[in-house]
């Protein structure tokens, strides 16, 4: 874990993920310093003015720089190979986010029901010790994480804009907040656009070892964050809608596709069948990569 400066943000802006990645990549993990100490002898050049004033930002200034290089760094994120993020700008404790999570995704616009559905099952995760984690919209995602910070749980938030663009899409006393880790992927400075959307789905979707849709349309980044969830062989769940909701063709068409149907309130069977479906994830997961996953192993056990 590193302090944000502004010749790590230059370095970013000036090289951008791909180029910086593959730089990276040519160390071993545990090999940061090495590997930054180089990246900044190879490209002398002095911070701009912008880099300056972003690195001066106060939730910059009290940020941490995780590298893909970091032992600490998410072993589920460094598994995406060459669209890993090589920086994520964190807010927050770090170690949550080597911690299991499901997440709870939907709508922006969902009825009342869709609301409850998603606060009630984050507080159900919560109480059982899970994480929630979702992209910060309104709607669906603001619900789960209130309910889950306020039963008492921790939520992680991948935003699709920078860290100091960050705002918490929903309300709860400034008090809880410690409960929240935000790691955004973007360079401080980074115009948000359609892409940043499609990369903050990506990435929830590497983070959850299960989810649970509470509410949505047939369009929009609910679907695309799915599809993502379903080519990495992940359990999904939606919820059972009535024929009279609005949402209700959307979640029929989830179920045809592969995705499981859990009541709208939540059963102690639901919850169960949710969360063992993570567990049995995060189990794989340590089989198939023990040395990487070795936090998740004591998740599981």
């Amino acid at each position: 874990m590193h302090p944000i400066t502004a010749e790590h943000i230059e370095l970013h802006r000036r090289l951008g993920d791909n180029r910086l990645l593959r730089y990276l990549l040519q160390f071993a993990v545990g090999e940061t310093d090495r590997a930054l100490s180089d990246l900044l002898d190879v490209n002398t050049c002095r911070p701009s003015r912008l880099s300056v004033r972003l690195a001066a930002e106060p939730v910059i200034t009290s940020g941490t720089l995780l590298t893909i290089l970091d032992p600490d760094y998410p072993p589920y994120l460094r598994e995406l190979g060459l669209q890993a993020p090589p920086f994520l700008y964190i807010m927050g404790a770090v170690e949550r986010l080597r911690r299991p999570a499901i997440a709870i995704i939907g709508t922006r616009s969902p009825t009342s029901q869709g609301r409850k559905t998603a606060g009630f099952y984050a507080s159900q995760f919560a109480k059982s010790g899970w994480n929630v984690v979702s992209g910060n919209a309104p709607g669906i995602d603001s619900a789960a994480h209130r309910c889950a910070i306020e039963e008492g749980g921790e939520t992680m938030i991948y935003p699709p804009m920078p860290l100091e663009m960050f705002t918490p899409s929903f309300r709860c006393a400034r008090a809880l907040f410690p409960r929240l880790t935000v790691a955004s992927p973007f360079c401080p400075g980074t115009t948000v656009d359609k892409w940043c959307f499609l990369r903050r789905n990506t990435l929830v979707a590497a983070h959850a070892s299960a989810a649970l849709v509470a509410e949505t349309g047939m369009r929009g980044g609910t679907i695309d964050t799915v599809g993502k969830l379903q080519s990495e062989a992940k359990s999904i769940f939606t919820a059972a809608l009535e024929e009279s909701d609005q949402f209700f063709r959307a979640h029929v068409a989830l179920i045809q596709a592969g995705c499981i149907a859990v009541p709208t309130s939540p059963t102690a069977q639901s919850v169960d069948a949710i969360t063992s479906a993570a567990t049995a994830q995060l189990e794989k997961a340590v089989s198939e990569a023990p040395f990487q996953h070795d936090l998740f192993e004591e998740a599981v056990h």
